[in-house]
């Protein structure tokens, strides 16, 4: 089996980034694995998403991204090999707050929407019907299965928000049949002002309870359709 670590950056990387990268490149495969890491530095990220997949697809069974200010733990990887799905996610938080999980269900009433999935199973396989890109391991199958570009921003429309590259990849994955996962035990750190975990999270989900409090449900909900949330 053949790993591509592949990382899009923007030309700088935090020092705990390069830690963190070499950490995964302890040998944690068998002997019969082989590993490598690519990259692409300078580009918007959907254009150094697609050039990573056009690199690696023939050449690798998996494309595990991870963005450069993404903290995983040292086996996560091997973690989310051993589920054995087309495409499987670890579990990173918003750097803004509130910090929410970057793991989303789509809105039931508005299929335009996605709700973020705030009451997560904890240390779960759960399916998703998008998440955030920035660990995510997928067999090199699906880009063979789908149209390019794999990755691209969508402009936003009146009143919807505008979407990520991360969210097209999982619409296209998932229109061609691929099921979406997320192993919420691999928990990442996200490098913004700070290192961003899900201690985080639990205070800003606290100050939403009291938001929407002051606020009532009806006003609350229309500030929530303000992002994907």
């Amino acid at each position: 089996m053949i790993i591509a670590i592949a990382f899009p950056s923007r030309g700088v990387c935090d020092p705990a980034f390069a830690v963190a990268l070499r950490l995964l490149e302890i040998p944690f495969f068998s002997e019969d694995d082989r590993y490598s890491v690519v990259y692409s530095a300078g580009a918007d990220t959907a254009v150094a998403r697609n050039l990573l997949a056009e690199k690696t697809k023939d050449v690798a069974d998996y494309i595990f991204f991870l963005d450069d200010d993404t903290l995983p733990p040292i086996n996560t990887i091997t973690k989310l090999l051993s589920h054995e799905k087309h495409i499987i996610a670890g579990l990173y938080f918003a750097k803004q707050e509130p910090h929410f999980p970057q793991i989303f269900l789509r809105n039931e009433e508005d299929p335009t929407r996605y709700d973020c999935i705030e009451n997560y199973k904890k240390d779960s396989l759960i399916e998703v019907d998008t998440c955030g890109a920035g660990c995510l391991l997928v067999k090199t199958e699906v880009f063979k299965n789908l149209k390019k570009p794999y990755f691209k921003y969508e402009p936003s429309g009146e009143g919807i928000p505008r979407k990520g590259e991360d969210f097209y990849f999982c619409e296209k994955a998932k229109e061609a049949g691929y099921k979406i996962f997320c192993d919420t035990s691999i928990i990442c750190k996200h490098i913004g002002t700070k290192y961003i975990g899900p201690e985080h999270w639990e205070i800003s989900r606290e100050r939403l309870i009291e938001l929407k409090k002051k606020m009532g449900e009806k006003k609350f909900k229309e500030w929530r359709k303000l992002t994907y949330n």
